[in-house]
């Protein structure tokens, strides 16, 4: 794989931004305001420690739809994520604090993805239900159980 590839991979970006809205990286992230502000309508003063749930904004119903909780890859197609706020998809924060190493991530992760999902099918054991732990970063409570199988097209 070359890394002009990694652009042709869009409908693997799609799944991967679709399952980082569902199951973000970052539950919250924390500011604090440096000047007075107006965040809809509420005066917020200068110094006011401020925690944003970006696991809500990644589910709010009003920007994503009736079905926010179903996995749903098409929500980024580029056609779609045209018009989109800025604001709406924030899995790595935003604005002047947002993660620096955002585009290496994703493209790491394209190329780790591409290369397993050529080799090996993955299914879920459903013996070993995935729960979720949210502490600074989320990760599943107790691992995602695997089955790993070879792929038939792999060659």
């Amino acid at each position: 794989m070359q890394v002009e590839d990694l652009n042709k991979l869009t409908f693997l970006t799609m799944c991967m931004k679709e399952s980082m809205r569902l199951h973000g990286p970052v539950p919250a992230i924390s500011r604090t305001t440096t000047e007075d502000t107006v965040i809809d309508g509420i005066p917020i003063p200068k110094d006011t420690y401020l925690m944003i749930h970006l696991y809500a904004v990644n589910h709010n119903p009003d920007v994503w739809g009736p079905d926010h909780m179903e996995f749903d890859p098409s929500r980024f197609h580029p056609d779609r994520i045209k018009g989109m706020d800025s604001h709406a998809f924030i899995p790595f924060s935003a604005g002047p604090r947002n993660c620096i190493g955002q585009n290496l991530t994703l493209n790491e992760e394209k190329v780790l993805l591409a290369r397993l999902l050529h080799k090996f099918t993955f299914e879920l054991d459903p013996a070993h239900p995935v729960e979720k732990d949210l502490p600074t970063v989320m990760k599943a409570k107790d691992g995602m159980w695997m089955k790993v199988k070879a792929s038939k097209t792999a060659g």
